[in-house]
């Protein structure tokens, strides 16, 4: 059986002395993540550097990238900032699938289950 790729993974990164990161969040995993994390989200989308250890984002290394590269690979990923809005002119069904349809290359039904499942997932 294949190992399963990370879509995220951080290996003693560090943004200040005295605390690192060891985690992965593989493709297809929605996870969530709260309070004070604007510097964690910075870091892992490679708009800050960490002091050390090393972070992944879809199977790259960011220290190895130029900015432009690291922009381009921040269009694949997904990520809810804590000060968002809904686009008034949707349903939440809608809100959730856009960028999905935007971004993920998946066909309508695959958006749409994926919408389903992930309001299921929070009892919506």
């Amino acid at each position: 059986m294949e190992e399963q790729k990370s879509a995220i993974e951080l290996i003693d990164a560090s943004i200040k002395r005295g605390s690192s990161y060891n985690f992965k969040v593989f493709r297809q995993e929605s996870v969530l993540v709260s309070g004070g994390t604007h510097q964690l989200v910075e870091l892992i989308l490679g708009r800050i550097s960490p002091r050390s250890g090393i972070i992944r984002l879809l199977g790259q290394d960011l220290s190895s990238l130029s900015q432009r590269s690291k922009l381009h690979l921040r269009t694949r990923c997904g990520v809810l900032p804590e000060a968002v809005s809904l686009l008034n002119n949707l349903t939440v069904f809608a809100n959730i699938g856009l960028p999905l349809r935007y971004h993920s290359g998946l066909d309508d039904d695959e958006v749409n289950n994926r919408v389903v499942k992930t309001l299921e997932h929070y009892g919506m």
